[in-house]
C-alpha cells in the first residue's frame, strides 16, 4: 500500500488513479468501499480526514507535516568593557525536513594594545548562511574603547545600542550598518557595519584601524590598535556582529580615550514570510531588553560566548555551543 510522509494507508485498492492526490500532485489509488483507515506511523496522534463518496473512498489533499520549534538563541559579548550579546526567543512552525544552518557567536576578545573586539552573533538561516536567508539573528555587543571603560554599546532590537563616549560606534538596525564614530567620517580607520559583519574600531592613525567582522562566520569587527607604540590610547572599539553589525568606535586623536563600538541588531522573520524557499509560521517573537545575551567582558578580558538553544513539539530544549563551525539541525 501506498505511504506518504508517516502515514500508513490500509485498505483495498482497485487500479483507478487520483489524482492529484496527497502532496503536491502525487498519483494515488482510489480505494474501493470497505475497511478503510489512516495511521499515524510517526505515534504523535496525527490524522486525515477522508470521505466517502459513490461506494469509493476518496482521500483529501493536505500539504507537508509541520512542526513546532522552540529556539532561543544569545549573541556573544563584546570584549574589554564590551556590550551584552542580544537574546531572541521565537516559537515557529516549520515543514518537517527543513535544514536549518546554526552559527553561534564567538566572545569578543581582549585587544593588549588597542580596543575590544565586538562579539560574533548567534543566527539560524534555511537550508544555506545567507543574509536573506535568515530566520533570527541575536546581535554581538559592542567591543570598548581602549583603556577608557567606555563600554561598547549591547546588542538589541530594532537596532542595538551606541558605544560609550562621544562618538562611539552606531548600533546596526533592521536595515542597515551602524555608523561609525563621528557620524560615519573617515576617522583612523574605523568603519561602519554591515550585513551580518560589525565595523572596524579606529586605530592611532588610519593604519591602525581593525578589520570589520567576517560575514562567513560570526565574529565582530576588531578594534583599532597603537600603530604608532606611543602607548597612548586612543584606539576605538570594535562593532558588534548581528543582522546589521554596529559600527566602529573612533579614535579621539588626543590625549582622550577611545569609545566603543555599536551593538549588533537583533532579527526575527514576520509570519507568513517565505524564506529560501520555505513558508514560515511564526506564533511568538520576544527581544529582551538591554541586551540579555552573554555578557561583555566587565574590563580586561574576552566576552562571553553566545548559544542556541532549539526544542520541537514541547520538547526539553537542546544547547548548541559555539565551535567556530557551521553547525546543522533537521526539523524532523
Amino acid at each position: 500500500m501506498p505511504r506518504y510522509i508517516g502515514y500508513n494507508f490500509t485498505g483495498t485498492a482497485n487500479t483507478t488513479v487520483v489524482t492529484p492526490a496527497l502532496n503536491g500532485g502525487v498519483t494515488d489509488s482510489k480505494y474501493n468501499s470497505g475497511v478503510w483507515s489512516i495511521s499515524d506511523s510517526s505515534g504523535e496522534g496525527y490524522s486525515i480526514f477522508t470521505r466517502r463518496k459513490q461506494g469509493n473512498w476518496l482521500t483529501t489533499t493536505r500539504g507537508n507535516l509541520t512542526a513546532t520549534v522552540e529556539v532561543v538563541i544569545k549573541g556573544a559579548g563584546g570584549g574589554w568593557y564590551g556590550g551584552n550579546g542580544g537574546t531572541v526567543t521565537a516559537t515557529f512552525e516549520l515543514p518537517s525536513g527543513t535544514s536549518l544552518k546554526l552559527q553561534v557567536g564567538g566572545g569578543g576578545d581582549n585587544r593588549s594594545d588597542g580596543g575590544g573586539n565586538g562579539g560574533g552573533r548567534s543566527s539560524i538561516c534555511i537550508g544555506s548562511v545567507a543574509h536573506a536567508n535568515a530566520l533570527i539573528v541575536a546581535g554581538g555587543g559592542g567591543g570598548g574603547g581602549d583603556l577608557s571603560g567606555l563600554r561598547g554599546g549591547n546588542a538589541g532590537h530594532p537596532a542595538g545600542a551606541t558605544g560609550g563616549g562621544s562618538g562611539g560606534g552606531q548600533g546596526g538596525t533592521q536595515s542597515a550598518g551602524g555608523l561609525n564614530g563621528f557620524g560615519g567620517s573617515n576617522n583612523n580607520g574605523a568603519t561602519a557595519g554591515a550585513a551580518f559583519a560589525g565595523g572596524a574600531g579606529a586605530g592611532n592613525s588610519a593604519a591602525g584601524g581593525g578589520q570589520n567582522g567576517t560575514t562567513a562566520y560570526p565574529n565582530g569587527g576588531r578594534g583599532g590598535t597603537d600603530d604608532g607604540g606611543d602607548n597612548n590610547p586612543w584606539q576605538g572599539g570594535g562593532g558588534g556582529d548581528g543582522y546589521y553589525g554596529g559600527g566602529g568606535g573612533r579614535s579621539s586623536g588626543s590625549s582622550s580615550f577611545g569609545t566603543g563600538g555599536g551593538g549588533g541588531s537583533n532579527f526575527c522573520v514576520s509570519n507568513g514570510a517565505v524564506v529560501n524557499g520555505v513558508t514560515v509560521g511564526v506564533t511568538s517573537v520576544t527581544h529582551t531588553a538591554s541586551g540579555g545575551g552573554a555578557s561583555g567582558a566587565a574590563a580586561s578580558g574576552a566576552g562571553s560566548n553566545g548559544e542556541i538553544q532549539i526544542g520541537v513539539n514541547g520538547g526539553a530544549l537542546t544547547t548548541y555551543s559555539y565551535t567556530g563551525a557551521d553547525q546543522t539541525f533537521t526539523v524532523p
